[in-house]
């Protein structure tokens, strides 16, 4: 049986009750302490900031109010944003490590209710998201008939595993609560789905380790791990954000499934990318190196407003996937490069399900 695999990004999730980026940034905007970092970070960058950039900051101060070298703000000067970083540590300097704590935690835990908003769940009775997640169930129900599934996404949810339920045996290589360190395991089961970048599902404790629950648990606790340079501490936390998210990937659970992920690149018929900006370097690195399109059938569903494929996707696409061919529209909506090894879709996740689940072909 062929192999498919899926990696879902923030759009992915939008015609399902998702937020935006857009929309995070501008709940955790509502918190007065939110909003005083937000303004001193924003300086100096053209863009503007997001709520990871918020979570970088704060990230950035309790590991520097937790280093025994103070000195360390010195190599805040490398990048605007540990430049901002700095002078937010200025006024934040009187303030103990609990207090930076408290107000992250703020942050975080508004982001867990967030996604709590569309992510179902059996507490839940009725329908809190957008669009009927059951067209979700079809998909998947649909497609792992016809190939090996393995689903990784770059939300923080576990919107399928859930709307499945007991349907199908969902892996998520975890064992009584447990991560279960075993690529050869994890690449023989049929229909896995992993969360590369962590989830509002799993809880870190200092006592009992970090476990993946059924039920989304807000952010109590913290536990040090080593950072990438010697005798450096870094914070783990439940969900990956902001600037240094490549290095945080390096830990267990993440550094699992982003291993999983390279093999499933790298021998899948099909992958199927849904949702995601190709913003992320780590993950673009994989898809450059992994996924060979002699070999592999590329789709990318994302969504544009007018149904015309942007030049800036043509050219990161052709970037990405080492190919300088160029792109035809096939219909309304979906283009397909002369080589016929890849198609981009820009009528939006849920168009696409509809399209997969009435036509016999791809």
């Amino acid at each position: 049986m062929k192999k498919t695999t899926i990696l879902l990004g923030a759009g992915a999730m939008i015609p399902f009750g998702g937020p935006s980026v857009r929309t995070i940034t501008e709940r955790l905007l509502n918190h007065k302490s939110c909003e005083y970092v937000y303004r001193v970070v924003q300086q100096g960058f053209e863009e503007k900031c997001n709520f990871e950039t918020l979570i970088s900051a704060l990230e950035l101060l309790l590991e520097w109010n937790l280093s025994n070298d103070k000195t360390r703000h010195l190599t805040f000067q490398d990048t605007s944003i540990y430049r901002n970083v700095f002078q937010l540590g200025i006024p934040f300097q009187y303030h103990t490590t609990d207090k930076v704590w408290e107000i992250y935690k703020e942050i975080v835990n508004d982001i867990i209710e967030v996604i709590k908003d569309y992510d179902y769940y059996p507490q839940y009775t009725g329908i809190r998201y957008g669009k009927n997640p059951t067209m979700l169930d079809s998909f998947v129900l649909k497609l792992q008939k016809e190939s090996n599934l393995k689903i990784y996404t770059l939300n923080y949810d576990r919107l399928i595993p859930n709307v499945i339920g007991n349907k199908l045996d969902v892996y998520e290589g975890v064992e009584c609560e447990s991560f279960c360190y075993n690529l050869k395991k994890f690449s023989n089961y049929h229909l896995t789905y992993y969360n590369l970048h962590g989830s509002i599902y799993i809880d870190c404790n200092p006592y009992t380790g970090i476990k993946l629950l059924d039920r989304p648990v807000e952010l109590e606790n913290a536990i040090l791990i080593t950072g990438g340079n010697p005798n450096e501490q870094k914070i783990f936390l439940p969900i990956i954000a902001g600037y240094h998210k490549s290095q945080r990937m390096m830990s267990q659970p993440f550094n699992f499934g982003l291993g999983a992920f390279m093999c499933d690149c790298d021998d899948c018929e099909t992958i199927v990318i849904v949702g995601y900006s190709f913003s992320d370097p780590h993950i673009n690195s994989i898809l450059s190196n992994y996924i060979k399109t002699n070999k592999t059938e590329i789709i990318i569903v994302d969504y544009s407003f007018d149904c015309v494929l942007p030049r800036r996707m043509i050219n990161t696409v052709k970037r990405v996937f080492k190919t300088d061919t160029d792109f035809d529209r096939v219909e309304d909506g979906v283009y397909r490069n002369t080589n016929d090894t890849i198609t981009i879709f820009i009528k939006g996740f849920d168009n696409y399900i509809d399209y997969f689940l009435n036509h016999t072909t791809k």
